[in-house]
């Protein structure tokens, strides 16, 4: 569950979200590829907001989802 994920985050967590005018599917896979190779260098845990939930070499410590109670969140 997405609360155990964020308290068990002991350097914190960062959440990503390009908007609702930016598709995760319309960005190039080069930049697809920067993003997560930096996150992967992260030590947080990354809730990114995306309709790619299937990100191909998505880092452990990458969540994706379509949807996260942002509110909530932070």
């Amino acid at each position: 569950d997405l609360q155990k994920v964020l308290n068990n985050s002991s350097n914190g967590f960062i959440y990503f979200n390009l908007g609702c005018n930016v598709k995760g599917k319309l960005l190039s896979q080069e930049r697809l590829k920067v993003l997560t190779e930096t996150f992967a260098k992260l030590p947080y845990t990354v809730l990114w907001k995306s309709a790619l939930e299937d990100l191909v070499g998505k880092p452990q410590n990458v969540i994706t989802s379509k949807w996260f109670p942002q509110q909530d969140v932070l």
